[in-house]
């Protein structure tokens, strides 16, 4: 038999270089979680993702496929670490299964990113510049907003909050962080077929100018317009440990340590965050309520509500809340997003063992229905939502249209010094850049934030210290683009690019 020594050196080369490349791929992911708080190198995304789309250009769809699924590893791995803290640290599970729980759950999300390559590859006969510039980015966003969705929802990580301060920020107000999505991903496009077509520079440059131009008239247009007078708000970080705050011997003490920090300030809207106050609704004394309700000021505070269900006589309602005293009332708004296996348990016949196993405390929550409030007044209606609540811009958005200012509780101590907290605030601000509303966000170990109708931070607190913001803020009446139209009109274009893509990608 005829040897062929270059054949059989060729199989090991081969190999190397796809080895090669997977590792690149997951480190290009891994590097793009630089590009979102806490580093905030916004500039980095669009080259990363470049070298992706490089690749799916000549790719067939299982390759492609293969491609987003380690850039999504690579990205998810790094940047969702800290559900291991939550795990391991707060979940009480051993290191092993810990690792183990994030690895399964990485893998779920890297899905997302390798059904866009996947899809995208079907239109390998579509010019390139088509695909770079509308179907590829059209899917990878579309794949974004799918994952925002699917069992509840976990929109972490979508690129357009990478924007937040970068000079796409302003495409926020006109079709929130799905249309900064799309356009983070159409320069992302840009940079490969400038790439591969050097002749291509001119018009590529003039259309980046184009872009830069809208998302910088947007910022700095006018959306909404003062409602009432400037007052000063305040924001309470009470920096209570988990271990402390669910232990009913300190409740009272920890009750009184948030009085006596609110009492320092003569803020008009004071904020304290989620279940700041670990006792239920009906436990609350006269006394208790009169010392929570001042005059000429807004308190507003995390508590639990237990509430009978007439349709299930032997069950009682537990509601993750958040009360309001103002102008001699008491108002309530009840959690409505929960948080899957913190907040209540999926399909809970089958994994009924796992809440008993984590000992999470307050795991089994009921959401509430229905459009909720708080009017304390012509010029300050208070728009609540209560942790990872403000991550569902669409919902968000629905809860915001009526009310002048926003307002966020969270407990973000679950999460340890890791990313998240970060993370948090980063999608906070993306909901204000939406609403063009100010926010005053309290987490219990911080960051805490006062945020400005523009998304500019007015004053943040130092994590894991016991804080008291101040910041003058003003009331803010009327709808951006976005809150006028929502997601419905981008989705709806983004799904007909990408079908009108792929069908004659396809021919």
């Amino acid at each position: 038999m005829e040897n062929h020594p270059e054949r059989s050196n060729e199989r090991p080369k081969e190999r190397l270089n796809k080895w090669r490349n997977r590792v690149l791929l997951i480190l290009s992911g891994a590097l793009s979680t630089l590009a979102f708080a806490p580093v905030g190198w916004w500039w980095i995304l669009p080259f990363t993702l470049a070298f992706l789309f490089h690749g799916w250009l000549m790719q067939t769809p299982r390759q492609a496929a293969q491609s987003g699924f380690l850039f999504g590893f690579g990205l998810f791995v790094t940047g969702v670490s800290w559900i291991y803290v939550s795990l391991k640290i707060y979940g009480n599970m051993p290191a092993v299964m810990a690792m183990v729980g994030v690895f399964l759950f990485v893998s779920v999300l890297s899905l997302f990113p390798m059904l866009a390559g996947y899809l995208q590859a079907h239109a390998n006969k579509l010019g390139r510049s088509c695909r770079l510039l509308l179907l590829i980015p059209a899917v990878w966003t579309v794949a974004e907003v799918l994952r925002g969705f699917v069992l509840t929802g976990f929109p972490w990580l979508n690129i357009g909050y990478s924007q937040t301060d970068g000079p796409l920020a302003g495409f926020a107000p006109l079709g929130g962080v799905v249309l900064t999505s799309f356009t983070t991903a159409l320069i992302a496009g840009g940079l490969t077929l400038a790439y591969a077509r050097r002749n291509l520079w001119p018009p590529l440059l003039i259309g980046l100018a184009v872009l830069l131009a809208v998302s910088f008239t947007a910022k700095h247009t006018p959306w909404t317009e003062p409602a009432g007078q400037e007052f000063t708000a305040a924001a309470v970080q009470g920096n209570v440990s988990l271990e402390r705050k669910w232990q009913a011997s300190y409740r009272q003490e920890t009750l009184e340590n948030y009085l006596e920090l609110s009492s320092t300030t003569n803020a008009s809207l004071v904020v304290w965050p989620e279940t700041a106050v670990a006792f239920y609704v009906h436990e609350f004394s006269e006394p208790m309520w009169e010392a929570l309700s001042q005059p000429n000021q807004t308190l507003v505070f995390g508590a639990l509500e237990a509430r009978y269900n007439p349709a299930q006589e032997s069950e009682t309602e537990l509601y993750n809340a958040a009360i309001a005293t103002c102008n001699g009332s008491r108002q309530i708004y009840r959690k409505q997003h929960l948080v899957p296996f913190g907040e209540f348990l999926p399909f809970s016949d089958w994994l009924g063992w796992l809440l008993d196993y984590l000992q999470i405390p307050m795991s089994d929550f009921s959401s509430w229905d229905g459009q909720q409030t708080i009017d304390c007044g012509d010029d300050l209606k208070l728009s609540i939502s209560i942790c990872f609540e403000d991550a569902f811009e669409e919902e968000f958005r629905q809860a915001s249209r009526q009310n002048t200012v926003l307002v966020n509780l969270s407990e973000d101590a679950w999460f340890g010094d890791s990313l998240a907290p970060h993370q948090r605030l980063q999608m906070a601000r993306m909901r204000v850049l939406e609403n063009a509303k100010p926010m005053v966000r309290a987490g219990n170990t911080g960051p805490s934030a006062i945020i400005d109708y523009d998304g500019e931070i007015l004053a943040i607190s130092a994590q894991f210290e016991t804080a008291l913001l101040e910041a003058d803020i003003q009331p803010r009446r009327g709808l951006t683009l976005y809150a006028r139209l929502g997601n419905t009109t981008i989705i709806a274009f983004l799904l007909f690019i990408a079908g009108l893509g792929i069908w004659f990608g396809r021919k």
